[in-house]
């Protein structure tokens, strides 16, 4: 078994300055999908609490970024070999921006939770105290007037 060489390794298939950039892109795609997985663990052992899981989801998201932005850059270069890589990596970051804005979105406490949404404070459900009322004045499922006219 042969090593593999460095320059075998990141061997791009476009020449001139292009390869260059690719070279380069392709290194950092690298490194930011490595610090993905990492934080990812992290993220994944950490109880979901203020501290290691936060920090760690942070630093994902950074790693998502680079990857989209490299993956984005390699595609420009390479359109005809890596679009349908482009499509994915549109997917993945769309997802990932999601879950990103769907926790830390515009409007949500320092918590960490999200605020109401006017729906939900809008539709207002009946309290117990109310509930046994209507029960205690005869209209509940257990009056005689209910069980008498089965």
């Amino acid at each position: 078994m042969t090593a593999l060489r460095a320059e075998e390794f990141f061997r791009t298939e476009v020449a001139g300055p292009a390869g260059d950039v690719f070279a380069a892109a392709l290194a950092l795609h690298i490194a930011a999908g490595l610090s993905c997985v990492v934080a990812g663990a992290i993220a994944a052992t950490a109880g979901k609490r203020p501290g290691r899981h936060p920090r760690a989801g942070t630093v994902y998201y950074a790693g998502l970024t680079a990857v989209f932005v490299t993956a984005t850059a390699m595609a420009v270069i390479r359109w005809a070999h890596n679009w349908h890589l482009f499509v994915i990596a549109v997917l993945g970051y769309t997802a990932g921006t999601a879950g990103y804005l769907g926790r830390r979105g515009p409007g949500a406490s320092a918590s960490g939770n999200p605020p109401a949404s006017p729906a939900s404070s809008a539709v207002q459900r009946p309290s117990r105290s109310s509930a046994r009322i209507r029960f205690r004045s005869g209209a509940g499922p257990t009056s005689r007037a209910a069980t008498s006219s089965r």
